[in-house]
């Protein structure tokens, strides 16, 4: 479980930005911390076609721009990539792993 504590009541959603893998180039994390300079508030990575090693890697770099500014990141889909890159959080969906699982292994 990450080691900051962002609970989903204190998170502001105005602002949510969902990367995707259409948008990955050179310029990826100049424009997820130009998004968070605009005043994102909340990051969601959203990787449907990269490995899970590239997954772990750019996140954990989105990660030190989302700590940089003080914003959670959430990580889409994907459980063990939520943990080995120490995310504030995973969004799952209807056809992914049930939610009472996912909330058992990453604790409360």
């Amino acid at each position: 479980a990450s080691s900051r504590t962002f609970p989903a009541a204190e998170v502001s959603y105005e602002v949510y930005l969902v990367t995707d893998d259409a948008f990955l180039d050179d310029q990826f994390f100049n424009k997820v911390a130009a998004s968070l300079q605009g005043g994102a508030t909340c990051v969601q990575l959203r990787l449907k076609h990269v490995s899970t090693a590239t997954y772990v890697d750019w996140g954990e770099k989105v990660r030190k721009l989302t700590r940089d500014f003080g914003v959670p990141l959430i990580v889409d889909d994907r459980l063990d990539v939520a943990l080995a890159m120490d995310a504030d959080g995973l969004h799952i969906g209807g056809e992914d792993l049930p939610w009472k699982i996912a909330r058992r292994l990453l604790g409360p």
